[in-house]
């Protein structure tokens, strides 16, 4: 068979800790290594800092380029980030600065850049989408775009992988990218390197499935299992590594150094792991069906994934919509034995009492920290008494004063609530430019590789 890629992945969160990065860089053989920071809360976030100050709204990509590009660099490996989030143009300037830091003279680093908007910009930008007939209604509910029509704050947009293997393709040593799928990473590689059509949709299903074991960076290899017991060293987990043929075929497995495991059983957990219908999941490049694909043990820690099967995308993408949602307010207060639950519960019932008609809150949320705060009614009884019990008590309202309230009762602290939700935008063929990127509403930036691409000189 002809020869594999080698993908590694470096973290699957803003901030996530860099050394089994690191550990991969030395002891994976890797052709790439991507990370994924970029999930709907942290786009939400970085949208509304976006709003405030247009120079913010990415992620923290010098700290990856500082301390993983040198050693990316000397082993030969290239290095993928959306750390961009929704301002890659900014965060391309940062991975410069850093990267002449570090000594990475001549070295370049590319950018892609989508429609993402913030601030005014995204009102003009969703009324000209409404105006084309889009509804942008939610995704999930079905409510109406009007319900928050005056409370947006940004909107971003899933775009897929073809810019950013259009980015590879001008020899860039690192590309930061803002909000494609999460797969995007690990699926552009292959389609740069093997040269996979656009439409060739089995192979494209299979390298999402790849991606998708892989973004979840420790979720894989046994940091999110429910066999947690049986996970070695989960205080040294190591991230996992794909090695994929030419046909899709792919091994998952980890460096022999690194703590955890990688089993079918592990593979299985992520394979479902927030996918919807397992038949259909959708991307903007390809419709995967997780149901044909076979897992199979290949040795210690290692599986050999097959059978991807797909077809053609979807005629639209996933927008995410962030808007304000009023002011939180949380605070605790710890019960001890005996009596513990009691106690709790008696306060709840006070604080809900006296906070209960306070204008201007719209919910009150109440929950026993170690007795039902994760399985509410569904919580088993538990015998004899608990030693001791934690009350949580959250305040959302339209302001800072009437979840002020709650600072009064208990220790709390107050902030900004904001909130996203997913809508349709319409596909716009105005939308393909340099990259071919996807099919993108809007505006002539969207989905293509950026022009910025700079040396580090």
């Amino acid at each position: 068979m002809a020869h594999s890629v080698r993908l590694g992945a470096g973290g699957g969160l803003l901030g996530d800790r860099l050394d089994p990065a690191l550990e991969l860089l030395a002891h994976g053989a890797l052709d790439y290594l991507a990370f994924d920071a970029l999930g709907e809360i942290t786009v939400a976030d970085l949208l509304r800092r976006r709003a405030a100050d247009d120079a913010r709204g990415f992620g923290d990509v010098a700290r990856q380029v500082r301390q993983v590009l040198p050693a990316a660099v000397q082993r030969g490996v290239r290095v993928l980030t959306n750390a961009g989030g929704v301002n890659p143009l900014a965060a391309l300037e940062r991975a410069v600065e850093a990267a002449r830091a570090a000594g990475l003279a001549g070295r370049q680093i590319a950018a892609t850049v989508g429609s993402d908007a913030a601030g005014a910009a995204t009102v003009a930008q969703l009324a000209r989408l409404r105006a084309d007939g889009v509804s942008l209604a939610h995704l999930d509910t079905g409510e109406p775009f009007e319900a928050i029509a005056d409370r947006v704050v940004g909107v971003s947009y899933y775009l897929g992988s073809r810019p950013v293997a259009d980015a590879l393709a001008t020899g860039a040593d690192c590309v930061v990218t803002g909000r494609h799928t999460d797969h995007a990473l690990w699926l552009a590689p292959l389609q740069h390197t093997f040269g996979w059509a656009d439409d060739a949709w089995d192979l494209l299903a299979a390298g999402t499935v790849v991606a998708h074991l892989l973004e979840c960076s420790g979720q894989v290899t046994g940091g999110n299992f429910s066999d947690w017991e049986s996970v070695p060293r989960l205080e040294e987990l190591g991230y996992p590594l794909a090695e994929v043929w030419p046909d899709g075929s792919a091994v998952i497995t980890k460096t022999p150094q690194s703590g955890g495991l990688v089993t079918v059983a592990s593979c299985a957990a992520q394979l479902v792991y927030e996918i919807g219908d397992p038949t259909h999941y959708l991307t903007p490049d390809v419709v995967a069906d997780f149901t044909s694909v076979r897992l199979e043990e290949a040795g210690p820690d290692r599986v050999r994934v097959s059978g991807a099967r797909g077809a053609p995308p979807p005629a639209t993408l996933k927008a995410l919509v962030a808007y304000g949602d009023g002011w939180l307010a949380e605070g605790y207060v710890s019960f001890a034995w005996p009596r513990a639950e009691a106690k709790a519960r008696r306060a709840a019932e006070i604080i809900q009492a006296r906070l209960g008609d306070v204008p201007g809150l719209a919910e009150l949320r109440c929950d026993l920290l170690g007795v039902s705060a994760l399985l509410g009614p569904l919580a088993p009884p538990v015998a004899g008494e608990h030693p001791e019990v934690t009350l949580r008590v959250v305040a959302r309202g339209a302001s800072e004063s009437a979840v002020g309230r709650l600072l009064q009762e208990l220790p709390a602290r107050p902030g900004r609530a904001a909130s996203a939700c997913r809508r349709r935008a319409r596909s716009s063929a105005s939308g393909r430019r340099a990259c071919r990127a996807t099919r993108s509403p809007a505006a002539s930036r969207c989905g293509r590789c950026s022009d910025a691409a700079k040396e580090a000189t």
